[in-house]
């Protein structure tokens, strides 16, 4: 009897051939060469046969389960202008919680240097929520851009003007997602748009990214919220947005950098330097402006007065100037330490000549001079 398996494959055919031959129903597959048994007619393994709940798609992205959806691509041509529905949001009183990731690259005109990375991160429950990062400069061309309908439910779509091309994968909760998205027809969704990844600030769409690139070619990058280094304590220190003065009070404080201050148990709390800055202190321009230097710390739990400022106008406020002398005294003092009886400390210069107050009263001693010119302002 001939031979149901070729030798090769595994020293176990040699058995089965023998019990072939004694009349055992063996079925056999010779699979094409490079090709698995366990496929299909071309003897190759898809995801069907891997989990026979994953559908066959030759055209569509790789899905997995409701809403994650990988393998989105788009190109737009020169005089196009296309709309895609990725994602849609129940209404805010829906009482589900819905939420979305998207990822990917965003291109302006088929230029490798045009293009950006996203990381846009939205849900919708009391009201649409969105937190992104880019990586790189915003793009006009190719955006993602979310519409309130009339029926109060939220849109995501897909944006190509012209010369564009987007790639990114989704991922989230509850939320309607499009393996193959329709394109809308006409001059766009209808709606209210909340929100777009090219809006400028003042625009109702304006949700500024957490941070960005600053530009094409530079590793720079701009920071919406502030920047911590450390572990979550008042302790550590930071770096805030200067934008956020925008939101204050005219002469109102916002702390902008902190340096912070590690305690020593038994001995010292921890605590920080806060550098505030405030605008119109009496001017609409720089002179209005003014820095403040404050304490705080967690044993009061509470910030110091300004222990120095200084002015656009160039005026200097302290609480107590001490120069050159010792740092628990309790008036303003100026002197050095050392030196001869009568030497100057002082001088103040005006346009009259000068006068100067010289040591040897009290106990302060003298070394050295200091001069202070000052002007009419």
């Amino acid at each position: 009897m001939s031979e149901f398996f070729y030798y090769g494959q595994k020293d176990t055919i040699q058995r089965l051939n023998e019990l072939a031959g004694r009349g055992a129903v063996v079925a056999s597959t010779t699979p094409k060469m490079g090709m698995s048994p366990l496929g299909g007619a071309n003897g190759c393994i898809t995801p069907a046969w891997l989990d026979p709940n994953l559908p066959i798609q030759s055209n569509a992205r790789i899905c997995s389960g409701s809403t994650a959806k990988y393998g989105y691509q788009f190109t737009s041509s020169v005089g196009y202008r296309n709309w895609y529905k990725l994602a849609a949001f129940a209404q805010d009183d829906a009482g589900t919680q819905e939420n979305l990731l998207i990822r990917g690259t965003l291109n302006d005109g088929w230029l490798s240097a045009q293009t950006s990375a996203i990381t846009l991160l939205m849900g919708v429950r009391n009201g649409l929520y969105v937190d992104w990062h880019l990586e790189g400069v915003p793009r006009g061309n190719a955006r993602i851009i979310v519409y309130q309908h009339p029926d109060l439910t939220y849109g995501v779509y897909a944006f190509l003007d012209d010369f564009a091309n987007a790639s990114f994968d989704l991922a989230g909760v509850n939320v309607a997602t499009y393996a193959t998205p329709e394109p809308v027809s006409g001059l766009g969704p209808e709606g209210t748009v909340v929100f777009d990844t090219s809006a400028v600030p003042g625009q109702s769409s304006y949700i500024a990214p957490r941070w960005r690139g600053h530009g094409d070619s530079s590793i720079a990058a701009l920071f919406n919220k502030g920047i911590g280094v450390g572990n979550g304590r008042i302790s550590d220190s930071l770096l805030s947005a200067g934008a956020k003065l925008n939101e204050s009070a005219p002469g109102v404080a916002k702390e902008v950098l902190r340096l912070g201050v590690g305690g020593i148990e038994g001995r010292a709390y921890e605590g920080c330097f806060g550098f505030l800055s405030s605008a119109a202190n009496g001017s609409l321009v720089k002179e209005g402006y003014k820095l403040h230097l404050r304490a705080y710390d967690t044993g009061s739990s509470a910030w110091s007065n300004d222990i120095f400022s200084v002015t656009g106008a160039g005026r200097v406020y302290m609480h107590r100037l001490s120069a050159g002398a010792g740092s628990d005294l309790v008036h303003h003092a100026i002197g050095i330490e050392g030196g001869e009886e009568g030497d100057d400390i002082l001088t103040l210069v005006d346009s009259g000549g000068f006068r100067k107050c010289a040591g040897g009263y009290g106990n302060l001693t003298v070394k050295t001079r200091l001069v202070i010119n000052a002007f009419n302002e």
